[in-house]
């Protein structure tokens, strides 16, 4: 390329003089000047972080609903987006060029481990919504009824102080907004503090492996894994903490990310063989260090 591509909000992009470069990268993507957009004569992406339909929930309101926001998807020359079962239903159901890419990467400088001690056994931050509410309500009654003193703490928080309180926690819960699948910028942020994830299932599963970075299991199932987990020795939270952040600092170091994003802009106009995975090489083994070996077999995670 004779200029490199400009990472591009919306407001930037009212403001540039945009003849000077050959691709624009449009983040998110709402708000748009379609007919500025059209008229740019080099290569367009979208690169949206949002959970759109896919096969199985085309007809997800909400997730129409993200979608319509940046339509036409035909204005881009490449669609990103942090769903790999969407970028399939793009390709299969209208021909688009989309491809999975990761949502958000890893700040070392931000996204750490702090020695501090762990006050809160459970915690979960996010925007409410029905769902969140009634397996939140029902995670709390269980574990009461159970026997437990355990008090999951729902709190809300941005930078710095974010951080402090998932060091703070020696669970961080993720589970998702609706019925849908989703891999959340939340388990990025989580492993790259070096805490322990308990996520719902998530439509990213090749990215991270159940209970070497996290571990996933059904939102009905929660509360007595908590209990498990907050019942043995901490070395098992912290060994997995470790990984977890070991793993996600060195795939999805931010600028790793943003290197792999220009790769993929420049893979627009080159063979599709130099093309950059930036998905981490995975592959199948027997691992022995699993914590559930099932029934004394042994595991076979992907790792």
């Amino acid at each position: 390329m004779d200029e490199p591509p400009i990472l591009c909000d919306n407001n930037a992009f009212h403001g540039f003089q945009t003849k000077q470069f050959t691709h624009l990268i449009f983040i998110q993507g709402r708000d748009l000047d379609r007919g500025r957009v059209r008229g740019f004569s080099g290569k367009k992406i979208l690169w949206n972080a949002e959970f759109w339909p896919y096969k199985g929930q085309e007809d997800n309101l909400g997730a129409k609903a993200r979608l319509n926001i940046v339509e036409p998807l035909e204005d881009f020359d490449l669609i990103l987006t942090g769903c790999p079962l969407s970028a399939e239903w793009l390709r299969e159901t209208r021909g688009l060029q989309a491809e999975w890419f990761p949502m958000m990467g890893v700040d070392p400088d931000r996204h750490r481990k702090i020695e501090i001690g762990k006050e809160f056994n459970v915690g979960f931050y996010g925007a409410p919504s029905p769902r969140r509410i009634g397996i939140w309500k029902a995670l709390c009654k269980e574990l009461e009824e159970r026997g437990s003193k355990i008090k999951p703490l729902w709190f809300q928080g941005w930078g710095e102080q974010l951080v402090h309180i998932i060091n703070r926690c020696k669970i961080v819960l993720n589970i998702h907004f609706e019925d849908m699948l989703n891999t959340e910028s939340r388990i990025y942020e989580v492993l790259g503090c070096g805490g322990f994830c308990l996520s719902e299932p998530i439509s990213c599963p090749e990215l991270f492996v159940d209970a070497i970075h996290l571990e996933i299991g059904k939102a009905s199932r929660m509360a007595e894994r908590i209990i498990e987990l907050l019942s043995r020795h901490d070395d098992y939270l912290e060994r997995i903490g470790n990984s977890g952040k070991e793993y996600i600092h060195t795939r999805f170091n931010i600028v790793n990310v943003l290197n792999s994003l220009i790769k993929k802009c420049k893979g627009i106009l080159i063979p599709s063989e130099n093309q950059v995975d930036v998905k981490p090489q995975i592959e199948s083994h027997t691992n022995i260090h699993c914590e559930r070996l099932r029934g004394g077999e042994k595991c076979t995670c992907i790792y």
